[in-house]
């Protein structure tokens, strides 16, 4: 997967391979990329090149999509 956002010339995500099991949990430092993957994923941003099962996200609708995909953000205390 890449994502390079509109108006940017660099991809914000490059070359990004998930294998997807029953849980899938995405760290990483501040400005890494994490809040746009999620943005991404849920379809927030839709100019991105993402497939799930060869198919691109963009072409599923979102009740399809929303039963694939889910998004927990965690604040940790």
């Amino acid at each position: 997967m890449q994502i390079q956002l509109k108006n940017y010339s660099n991809y914000i995500l490059n070359d990004i391979n998930l294998s997807i099991s029953e849980n899938l949990i995405i760290l990483g430092s501040n400005g890494a990329g994490k809040s746009t993957l999620a943005k991404v994923l849920s379809g927030v941003i839709k100019n991105s090149s993402v497939y799930i099962d060869d198919i691109n996200i963009n072409r599923i609708n979102l009740k399809k999509r929303a039963s694939l995909i889910n998004i927990l953000p965690l604040k940790i205390i």
